[in-house]
């Protein structure tokens, strides 16, 4: 009695940035597998699917759509979809590449059926040592979120905190606030915790636009392919770099110079 179980495994694919050359390594096993499959006169087919930014679609029944001075380097690819039939022997083999912008959302896999489960195996092993060659996708805005967001509420929070103190302090000494009352120790350190307290959560929403725009420079799948003036992740990254230096470097030197000035302030309103 023929085995009519079929065997599913899937390897999930994420974190990785994704290149032409690791597409073709991986689409060149499955036409090896196609190609040994027709040669014992077996029923077999592979199909290549491409999606496009433009919204266009390509189709194949080879591998010429993942070659060097394709469709992949002339079109920025959204997609990448190549799958292997075998109904004679029940066996099929899908490659399924989305490129995602948000973790968590959409998802790509690689999916490898059959009745016989040593093959199913044995495939689904080789597929995944493929995928755990390709480069992985940087994580740490994802991993640290919470903390980069509080860290940069507060950073900004306490800049804003100390741009209305150093206002009202300039307007007493322009006499702008007549008579300003004298505040006891208890009630200025309250007072103070209040205004930081008050730009952190001014500044959260901010922050958190912040984070989310550096999250999603770094992709869980990105498809590193595509005409270098249509790929924007690269300048995008440059922006963060330059950010870094020119913005959060001075934001840090500028609050380690707040705690000194605070330290050795004497004035109750600086």
């Amino acid at each position: 009695m023929p085995n009519t179980v079929q065997v599913h495994l899937t390897i999930k694919i994420w974190k990785v940035v994704v290149t032409r050359d690791d597409v073709w390594e991986l689409a060149e096993r499955l036409w090896q597998t196609y190609s040994l499959a027709s040669s014992i006169g077996n029923d077999a087919s592979l199909e290549v699917l491409v999606l496009t930014a433009d919204g266009a679609q390509y189709e194949s029944s080879d591998l010429t759509l993942l070659e060097e001075g394709g469709v992949l380097d002339r079109r920025t690819p959204t997609g990448i979809d190549i799958e292997y039939r075998d109904p004679s022997q029940k066996r099929r083999i899908t490659i399924s590449l989305r490129r995602q912008h948000l973790w968590g959302i959409g998802h790509s896999e690689a999916r490898v059926t059959g009745t016989d489960e040593t093959w199913v195996r044995g495939t689904a092993a080789c597929i995944d040592e493929h995928v755990r060659r390709w480069k992985k996708q940087t994580d740490w805005p994802r991993r640290y979120r919470t903390v980069l967001t509080a860290g940069i509420a507060a950073a900004f929070g306490i800049l804003f905190a100390r741009a209305v103190q150093l206002a009202i302090a300039y307007a007493i000494m322009l006499q702008l606030i007549p008579n300003p009352p004298e505040l006891p120790d208890a009630l200025r350190s309250l007072a103070l915790v209040i205004s930081y307290l008050s730009g952190f959560a001014l500044m959260l929403g901010p922050a958190t636009s912040i984070v989310s725009r550096i999250q999603a420079l770094y992709p869980p799948v990105e498809l590193a392919m595509g005409p270098e003036h249509l790929r924007a992740e690269n300048a995008k990254r440059t922006q963060l770099r330059r950010l870094m230096l020119w913005v959060v470097v001075p934001l840090v030197i500028g609050l380690v110079v707040e705690c000194i000035i605070r330290l050795a302030s004497s004035s109750p309103w600086l």
